[in-house]
């Protein structure tokens, strides 16, 4: 009797045992998926880089705009083509003439097409009044 009480009183042993390995298992467990969101929050956090700009302009608005200005000068510096003067001249020249020649052709042309569309307009309702008139006469 003194042996199945015993063996009674292990069993119960085991069995306390492996509930509290379940217990740290399943708090491990739980521990490990807090310590997995939250490095994963911080991971795409990381990764967001619009909203760690936004953050940056809100929280520190003078040294955002510096960095952004001194990063736009070093690349204009950086991807600046090198031209020589006479081709740049020349170049303005052309544009301004081209521009000159536009401005002044734009009104000319649309009065040619007021012309021509008010003359085929007219052109076109004499034909349809010729046309009922003869269909009127049969």
């Amino acid at each position: 009797m003194a042996a199945t009480d015993q063996t009674e009183q292990r069993k119960l042993e085991l069995v306390a045992q492996l509930a509290d390995a379940r217990n740290s298992v399943l708090g491990a467990k739980l521990l490990l998926d807090e310590q997995i969101s939250e490095k994963k929050s911080a991971i795409s956090e990381f990764i967001n880089l619009p909203k760690r700009i936004k953050r940056s302009f809100t929280k520190q608005p003078v040294k955002s705009f510096g960095v952004a200005i001194a990063s736009g000068l070093g690349a204009s510096f950086i991807l600046k083509r090198k031209s020589n003067k006479k081709s740049q001249q020349k170049a303005m020249k052309r544009s301004v003439f081209s521009g000159l020649i536009l401005a002044i052709a734009r009104p000319i042309l649309q009065r040619l097409a007021l012309q021509y569309s008010q003359q085929w307009l007219a052109h076109r309702a004499e034909n349809k009044f010729a046309e009922s008139s003869r269909l009127n006469e049969r």
